[in-house]
């Protein structure tokens, strides 16, 4: 399968529609518009689910290998609007099904396991402006890039 390209050139940020990381150059500004693609597609995801069941977004709860990355957590935060809680626990999955089981059959304590599970947590900063400026040129970016 071959990956398209779409750049949009907008107040001298690129945003990237299917990013492949070795197609491009400079690396690090690569990197990061695919970070910032995967917080823009979250924020399209979660929005849209918040619209269909009449609810507001109140908040984000993240776990798995990209909440690692120090610049990607306080990015989504700044562009979903919410506070994003990432828990200490990378891989959630694993630790649930691991804790159903614990608790099923009387090995772990649910008081005691969720009192000792951390989280870290992310507040939106970013100016009101600015946001709107960057999600607007996301979805012109994808807009663009499904019409060509």
């Amino acid at each position: 399968m071959k990956t398209t390209k779409a750049r949009v050139i907008q107040n001298e940020a690129c945003k990237y529609i299917g990013v492949k990381p070795d197609l491009y150059d400079p690396i690090e500004e690569d990197v990061k518009a695919g970070l910032e693609c995967i917080a823009y597609q979250i924020t399209d995801l979660t929005l849209r689910m918040a619209q269909d069941a009449g609810l507001p977004l109140s908040e984000l709860r993240a776990d798995g290998g990209p909440t690692a990355n120090k610049y990607l957590m306080p990015f989504q935060s700044n562009i979903a609007q919410v506070t994003v809680f990432v828990s200490d626990v990378a891989e959630l999955s694993g630790f649930g099904a691991a804790c159903a089981a614990g608790f099923s059959c009387g090995l772990y304590d649910p008081e005691t396991i969720f009192a000792n599970t951390h989280r870290s947590c992310f507040t939106p900063e970013m100016d009101n402006t600015e946001r709107e400026a960057r999600y607007n040129g996301w979805q012109k970016a994808v807009r663009q890039a499904l019409t060509h």
